[in-house]
C-alpha cells in the first residue's frame, strides 16, 4: 500500500509518500491547478516493487 500526504500552505504544499513502511520526501509542488494535475499524472497508479 502506498499512502501520500499533502501538507497545505498557502502557496504550495509539501509532500511525503509512505510506502513498504518508509517514509520519503517527495518535494513541494505549487497549489496552482495546472501543477496539481502535473503532479497527479506523474504518480503511478501502482506502488513500485
Amino acid at each position: 500500500m502506498r499512502i501520500i500526504a499533502l501538507d497545505g500552505h498557502r502557496s504550495f504544499a509539501q509532500m511525503a509518500v509512505l510506502e513498504k513502511g518508509v517514509i520519503r520526501d517527495a518535494g513541494k509542488v505549487d497549489l496552482e491547478r495546472s501543477r496539481l494535475l502535473h503532479f497527479a499524472k506523474s504518480l503511478s497508479q501502482v506502488a513500485e516493487a
